[in-house]
């Protein structure tokens, strides 16, 4: 059960950075690229700082679920933009 729940925080994470990424980019557009590298370093490597090796791996491939519809859902808007 507890690796169940590190794999679901790593979603929560990277959905919710996500989505905060792409307001600040939105918003401030200077601050795009500082607010991706700070989206990388700072929710990536949470699961080595936080529960270190092996639950960590757990960790990251919870972050690569939650990354991946929130990449299929930019690039679905991009598409659905430029076709209109």
């Amino acid at each position: 059960m507890h690796i169940h729940l590190i794999f679901l925080c790593g979603a929560v994470v990277a959905s919710a950075a996500f989505f905060a990424l792409l307001y600040i980019a939105q918003r401030y557009p200077s601050w795009a690229f500082p607010a991706l590298m700070l989206f990388l370093i700072g929710t990536q490597p949470l699961g080595y700082l936080i529960w270190g090796e092996p639950l960590a791996s757990t960790y990251y491939w919870g972050w690569l679920a939650g990354l991946t519809p929130c990449l299929a859902y930019r690039f679905w808007l991009k598409v659905k933009k430029r076709n209109s």
